[in-house]
């Protein structure tokens, strides 16, 4: 949804600044008492006094302005995934660690491991996923509990406010360094 709303407001951002910029030069011409340059006025101005306010274009018009203002607003009410996660504290005070340093702290902890040649750990609201790849002649059962220890281990040493469901998937390392699904 992130990814999304950067789009929406890149497309929006690059539309306003052009139609602000078109704004001032056409301005500046009407200004200075040269002929329009981009915007043909005139016409636009002849075409408007004829049109109703119950025309089908105006109408058009203004059902897309309506609609895109309904889907901004809409984008910004969707609850998105919250970028920190709350630790343990005292009732006065509220801590707080971003998901991506926990996710960071968490990698670093596991590609430690002898088991592990390779770790990839993702955390979510209330999920900590990690990926990661067995290195050669180590037992893979093993790798997994070790791995799923270190990670409860240094949850409950940085203590966040609400336990998150650890998931580990494995994958085992061919013994020439490639990876084998």
């Amino acid at each position: 949804m992130r990814r999304l709303d950067r789009a929406v407001a890149l497309v929006v951002g690059l539309a306003l600044a052009i139609a602000a910029v078109l704004a001032g030069i056409e301005i500046m011409t009407l200004v200075v008492g040269n002929p329009p340059l981009i915007i043909p006025r005139s016409s636009w101005d002849r075409s408007l006094r004829g049109s109703q306010w119950g025309s089908s274009g105006i109408e058009l018009a203004s059902g897309l302005v309506a609609g895109v203002g309904v889907a901004l607003i809409v984008l910004q009410i969707v609850r998105r995934q919250p970028v920190r996660l709350p630790l343990r504290s005292r009732p006065q005070q509220r801590v707080w660690m971003s998901r991506q340093g926990l996710g960071r702290r968490l990698t670093h902890d596991v590609s430690e491991l002898d088991d592990v040649a390779e770790s990839k750990v993702r955390v979510s609201r209330n999920r900590v996923r990690t990926k990661i790849v067995v290195a050669p002649g180590a037992d893979r059962a093993a790798g997994l509990a070790r791995v799923r220890t270190v990670i409860e281990g240094t949850l409950g040493r940085i203590g966040t406010a609400h336990d998150l469901r650890v998931r580990v998937v494995a994958r085992s390392a061919h013994p020439s360094g490639e990876r084998i699904p």
